[in-house]
């Protein structure tokens, strides 16, 4: 663990030392200052500064062991295998219904669904009358 710290506080500075050389080397353009926060910017801080951003993660993504390439991928494609395998297990232990079985089921739940609403209904038109006998609801 001490090894990759050391190696990406190395890879930071020679990464920032090397966006400083390059702040240098772009600034001897000339070009005109931008308004930052009331501040004068160069250009060339700005492109330092995210050439610094971007190379820093890539460094820090590396240092400290995001698994990349072909390892990376056996072990998602693995996992994704693994799972695939286990739902066809899964499916494979499901009863399916024939036709006519469905067909009752579907109907008894349309039914289930029409009763409760009906009885929603009528408890709701019950409140709304004791609602307006007491004068809490306009009529």
């Amino acid at each position: 663990m001490y090894a990759r710290a050391v190696a990406g506080l190395a890879g930071g500075f020679l990464f920032l030392y090397g966006c400083v050389k390059f702040y240098h080397w772009a600034s001897r353009e000339g070009a005109q200052a931008i308004s930052l926060g009331g501040m004068a910017v160069p250009p060339a801080a700005l492109w330092a500064a995210g050439l610094f951003i971007v190379l820093a993660a890539v460094a820090l993504i590396f240092t400290y062991g995001v698994t990349t390439g072909v390892a990376g991928l056996d072990r998602l494609s693995t996992g994704l295998i693994d799972t695939l395998i286990d739902t066809e297990a899964e499916l494979a232990k499901v009863a399916w219904p024939d036709r006519d079985e469905l067909t009752r089921s579907t109907v008894a739940v349309l039914v289930a669904v029409f009763a409760l609403g009906m009885g929603l209904y009528a408890v709701d038109q019950l409140w709304v009358l004791v609602m307006v006998t007491l004068k809490v609801l306009p009529k």
